[in-house]
């Protein structure tokens, strides 16, 4: 709970903010502290204990999965919401045709690319250990389409909470962009529109290995 507290002071201060895109960047290193925290231990404590009111075994079994999703990629996950809450205001910061906004860009580009791919990677190497439980489900009645099901609800879940948590900060950040002209708002759109894309792609990628898991596993 205290990780989910400094997640709001962050939220707070943003709000507050005027001026320079700079200042931005203080609350938003603070609210990244608090969103790490919320994806290593709050997350992952709610989905993986705290489910006593649910209703169906398989929405049991999703959480359950996605909380372990979370923890196991926690880190990486905080570097993302550090790239897409710090580094966009720096960039927006610099004159769109200076060398350091290039190098900025393309840096920005490669990192989120690399970070997610190495998100994928980690899923698919706890994936073994996935499909043990999957192979005894399926003994015990649960047939292919049922387990697929299950594999789209984790990844659609890990998606929501990877995109909505930093969500707020991004959206107070965006007014500044309004303020100043479209051309900041346009970039400001269109890395945040890559970093959803790049993050989607990956978990489409997962869901299908996942698949290709469960018949072979059949």
């Amino acid at each position: 709970m205290m990780y989910l507290l400094i997640y709001l002071i962050g939220f707070c201060s943003i709000i507050t903010v005027e001026g320079n895109l700079i200042n931005y960047i203080p609350p938003t290193a603070l609210g990244v502290i608090g969103m790490y925290g919320l994806y290593k231990y709050l997350l992952p404590q709610l989905f993986l204990k705290n489910k006593k009111n649910l209703k169906g075994k398989q929405i049991y079994i999703c959480l359950s999965h996605v909380g372990l999703m979370i923890k196991s990629t926690a880190s990486l996950i905080g570097l993302l919401t550090l790239l897409i809450t710090v580094l966009l205001p720096v960039l927006a910061s610099q004159n769109i045709e200076s060398n350091e906004f290039v190098t900025g860009m393309i840096s920005y580009l490669f990192i989120v690319a690399m970070v997610i791919i190495s998100i994928l990677y980690k899923m698919n190497m706890e994936k073994k250990n996935k499909m043990k439980e999957f192979s005894i489900l399926n003994k015990v009645g649960y047939v292919y389409s049922d387990l697929k099901k299950m594999l789209l609800k984790e990844n659609i879940l890990y998606f929501i909470c990877v995109l909505v948590i930093p969500l707020p900060y991004l959206i107070f950040m965006a007014r500044e962009f309004i303020l100043m002209n479209s051309t900041m708002l346009f970039f400001y759109s269109g890395l945040f529109i890559y970093y959803v894309v790049t993050l989607l792609i990956c978990l489409l990628l997962n869901y299908h290995a996942g698949k290709i898991q469960l018949l072979k596993g059949e």
